[in-house]
């Protein structure tokens, strides 16, 4: 995403890379406690409505995903956590 945004890196910044992160999240999730499921399907929800704004001079469709992706991360510290 930042590699997308701020440096123009077309190589280092492509959406695919993005999806595949998006998707992984998502799918491993599915084997996690609640609300790890719902945070991931909002960042995959978040992120196919935005991704095509990164890139260009769109800063609220990265703040939307950096908000997301905050959110699911956040939720999964918490989660790996309370796994000790």
């Amino acid at each position: 995403m930042f590699l997308a945004q701020y440096d123009r890196d077309v190589a280092g910044g492509s959406p695919r890379t993005g999806w595949t992160y998006v998707l992984a999240i998502r799918d491993l999730s599915t084997v996690a406690p609640a609300p790890l499921p719902a945070r991931a399907e909002e960042l995959q929800r978040v992120w196919s409505g935005n991704w095509e704004g990164l890139g260009k001079d769109d800063e609220a469709a990265v703040n939307r995903i950096r908000r997301r992706h905050r959110q699911a991360a956040r939720s999964h510290a918490g989660t790996l956590r309370s796994l000790r």
